[in-house]
């Protein structure tokens, strides 16, 4: 199995895998979906994918609706009773 991405533009996804590693680290939102995703089985390289595609989606929608962005902290997590 390779452990490279393949397609799209390469400067594009050198940016975005680097902006997803900060933000991961840094935001609080993105950071709770990379762990959940781990916690899920996946690989690290997967997760890392899915927050790079959550940030391009949240940057085409902030430039199409014309906003500005916000930090949204998640909720803690529920504790389940049997």
């Amino acid at each position: 199995m390779s452990e490279h991405i393949y397609g799209g533009r390469p400067e594009a996804r050198r940016t975005l895998f680097m902006c997803a590693q900060v933000a991961r680290k840094h935001n609080p939102e993105m950071g709770a979906f990379y762990e959940r995703l781990l916690n899920k089985g996946k690989p690290s390289k997967a997760a890392s994918t899915a927050v790079m595609h959550k940030l391009a989606i949240h940057a085409n929608a902030i430039l199409k609706h014309d906003v500005d962005y916000e930090v949204r902290t998640p909720p803690p997590e529920q504790k389940k009773v049997a």
